[in-house]
């Protein structure tokens, strides 16, 4: 799997955006993935990683095409390591493709 930890003007260039239905395989895939990136270790609830400070949680952004794999991006506005803009992109799983302007699990 490939994953990446990117700059924001990385992110931003990314032109079609899907989304993963929620209560799929799928969603519970990428949730799990953000869960045992390292961002992330330690932490009591790591797809929350809730920052008491500032409020702030793991959002979901959507999942893009690039070249010929799909990749779930998050975003955290202030990580509670760091106290810092986190912004993940993480493989999709195979099972997962796009059909037309949709996302679709193939079994």
């Amino acid at each position: 799997m490939e994953d990446d930890h990117l700059p924001l003007m990385e992110m931003q260039t990314e032109r079609q955006v899907l989304f993963v239905q929620r209560d799929t395989a799928e969603w519970d895939y990428m949730w799990d993935r953000l869960a045992k990136h390292y961002v992330n270790a330690d932490q009591p609830q790591p797809t929350v990683c809730y920052n008491a400070e500032y409020g702030e949680v793991w959002q979901y952004m959507g999942t893009i095409r690039r070249a010929h794999l799909l990749f779930h991006e998050f975003r955290h506005r202030c990580h509670p390591v760091g106290g810092q803009r986190e912004y993940l992109r993480l493989q999709a799983s195979e099972r997962l493709a796009v059909l037309g302007d949709r996302l679709i699990e193939c079994e």
